[in-house]
């Protein structure tokens, strides 16, 4: 990498933060820090890392530790530190868990990071992505939350499981809240390429959507010690790439809605254009009568969230 080179700090080493840290340093797009509070468990990642890239014969910089002095010079930063949520926890008990960890790294970025943009991880990404904005008293544009764009990945895989086309040809996107009421735009689906689209039944379509709306919690339950961990780094690396190379690609992330479909100061997945300032332009998709009616249901979901965290 050159001096010039981009710089990536994660806050959380677990299997979230070390496949981004491993993706990150596959695009060659940005040195990165790792940085968790379990002793050893960020410099042992870095280190790991460290190797493998020798061996892939990469040059670019993996640090890991315990101290947040590590976040200086970052020009972002993720958050995946926080707590699953374990049997017999209400939703209230892993808001104010997590609701802490954020408030507490908020405080670390913003005195050693405060021109970084942020992307938020920690669940419930919704309200904690709104919370990190609050806290931080950044421009909304430069705090974001990963999640829509996860539930895009999967929602495009269960179309392909189901009419066995290439991944490569689908779009489709996902809005509204990271959770089972998230809003699959069935109307949005487009199969093909530029010479031809391949039409796929209302019903293929429904039942990916209910698939994806589970898909989560599908992994949890045959992991049964895990979560997902490929896909958020996946969806993290590929949306670092489009904000350090400026590509403003359109992705759907959790950003702030300042009237756009119909929603006001809060923070939702919607399709935005992601470059070098952090959330660019909120794309508009015309919806169906019944996605209008689910989003506002879905948005209304994420205001009880915000209450309940006062």
């Amino acid at each position: 990498m050159s001096e010039a080179s981009k710089k990536v700090a994660i806050i959380g080493s677990g299997n979230v933060g070390s496949n981004t840290a491993f993706l990150v340093a596959l695009l060659g797009v940005a040195n990165i820090a790792l940085i968790d509070v379990a002793e050893g468990l960020a410099e042992g990642r870095a280190l790991d890392i460290c190797q493998a890239l020798s061996i892939l014969q990469l040059d670019e910089d993996v640090a890991g530790g315990q101290d947040f002095a590590l976040l200086k010079g970052a020009e972002i930063v993720i958050i995946t530190a926080g707590f699953p949520r374990k049997p017999g926890m209400s939703r209230k008990d892993l808001l104010d868990k997590n609701a802490a960890i954020i408030k507490s790294v908020c405080a670390e970025i913003k005195e050693k990071a405060p021109d970084a943009i942020v992307i938020v991880v920690t669940n419930p990404v919704d309200a904690m992505a709104h919370l990190a904005w609050k806290e931080l008293g950044f421009a909304h544009e430069k705090v974001i939350g990963m999640g829509g764009m996860l539930d895009s990945g999967r929602f495009i895989h269960f179309i392909t499981e189901a009419t066995g086309v290439a991944r490569s040809v689908v779009q489709a996107v996902v809005i509204g809240s990271h959770s089972d009421q998230m809003v699959p735009l069935t109307s949005f689906v487009r199969v093909g390429d530029e010479d031809s689209d391949f039409p796929v039944k209302e019903s293929v379509l429904s039942g990916a959507a209910e698939k994806t709306k589970h898909g989560g919690a599908e992994i949890v339950k045959l992991l049964k010690t895990g979560s997902a961990a490929y896909g958020p780094a996946a969806a993290l690396s590929t949306m670092i790439n489009s904000i350090i190379g400026d590509e403003k690609q359109v992705f759907s992330v959790c950003t702030l809605a300042q009237g756009e479909y119909g929603l006001s100061d809060i923070y939702v997945n919607l399709p935005v254009q992601l470059g070098a300032d952090g959330v660019g332009k909120i794309v508009e998709i015309e919806l169906s009568e019944e996605e209008e009616k689910a989003l506002e249901l879905s948005a209304d979901s994420i205001r009880e969230m915000l209450s309940e965290l006062g």
